[in-house]
């Protein structure tokens, strides 16, 4: 089984399925227009999540063969803007 995750930055994320995944990505684009959603694919067992899709202001960039993150690396907090 796969799960999904639509990822902007880390306290804008969304779990579930692809379609939902992309829909709430497309929604959080509208509204940040500089923004760029990637949307991960991952099994549960699996220690690497793969980039399947970009989400643009200007639509969908699909990903054949996406880069492979490590899972911990899409859920650690980013620095936030201007900290040290």
């Amino acid at each position: 089984m796969h799960l999904f995750s639509a990822i902007i930055d880390r306290p804008r994320s969304h779990h579930g399925s692809l379609a939902g995944c992309l829909d709430w990505a497309r929604r959080e684009v509208q509204n940040d227009p500089l923004a760029i959603a990637k949307v991960f694919k991952v099994r549960g067992e699996q220690k690497r999540a793969k980039i399947i899709c970009e989400v643009a202001n200007d639509g969908y960039r699909w990903i054949a063969h996406g880069r492979h993150v490590k899972r911990k690396d899409i859920r650690r907090r980013q620095p936030k803007p201007g900290a040290t």
